[in-house]
């Protein structure tokens, strides 16, 4: 599943986890940590959370989750295309 063979990793954890959490997908990484450990989704969570804080603490230079990481891109998407609509509405009926 590494696609970047340069990458650091934390001994104690599946390197396909932390994959994950390097593409900023943390709620495969969720899934997978559930699949892998038989852990509650809460429990899950909080060892990816923890995964993902130790990774950007001890290689800060090569971790990037999180940037475009998607929900802020389709917040923007969706108040772009607001805006395009409104902008249409407006200009088709007020002339």
């Amino acid at each position: 599943m590494s696609d970047n063979t340069d990458r650091p990793y934390l001994d104690d954890v599946p390197q396909d986890v932390q994959d994950l959490i390097y593409q900023g997908q943390k709620i495969r990484a969720i899934k997978l940590v559930r699949e892998k450990m038989g852990l509650g989704l809460k429990e899950a969570k909080e060892r990816v959370d923890e995964v993902a804080t130790r990774l950007c603490e001890q290689f800060p230079e090569d971790f990037t989750a999180g940037e475009n990481s998607g929900c802020g891109t389709a917040l923007l998407s969706v108040a772009a295309l607001f805006a395009v609509g409104l902008y249409l509405v407006v200009t088709t009926f007020w002339r």
